[in-house]
């Protein structure tokens, strides 16, 4: 899921810088897409596989003002991801402010929650134990790919 939003996220940019300049056609969107597709996969997909129309099928792209409509999905993951880690960290004593959490969502800013479980957005660390979480589930999956190859 992260690759994919980072992908659109270089679609996103591209087609805007690009469309400052022109209109572009279909042809153009396509190569756009598997570009951003390229940068954020990298070797971990197979180009052959590459999906050229991905921009196609999400109407958020034609909707004025749902630009980066992706970004909530790679936020919620990651943070959900860095409270979980909180949670394996302190035990059954998280529960309390975990529950103050869920009671003032939708009330107060996504800091001001983050706050009462001490977790700080502008800090680096908390991000990257969030990505932590899905490079060790990248670890065990290579791990048992390989158990099964042999």
């Amino acid at each position: 899921m992260i690759f994919d939003i980072y992908s659109r996220y270089v679609f996103e940019n591209n087609l805007f810088a690009q469309r400052k300049q022109a209109s572009l056609s279909f042809g153009e969107l396509k190569d756009l897409m598997l570009r951003a597709q390229q940068e954020a996969y990298g070797e971990a997909l197979n180009h052959e596989y590459m999906h050229p129309y991905a921009w196609l099928n999400k109407p958020h792209y034609y909707m004025a003002g749902n630009n980066y409509y992706d970004f909530p999905y790679a936020f919620g993951l990651l943070f959900g991801l860095g409270v979980y880690a909180l949670y394996l960290e302190k035990g059954r004593n998280f529960s309390t402010s975990y529950n103050r959490v869920l009671k003032d969502t939708g009330r107060n800013k996504v800091a001001e929650i983050a706050e009462i479980i001490g977790i700080d957005l502008r800090s680096r660390d908390f991000w990257n134990n969030s990505s932590e979480a899905i490079k060790k589930d990248i670890g065990d999956f290579l791990e048992l790919a390989q158990k099964k190859l042999d």
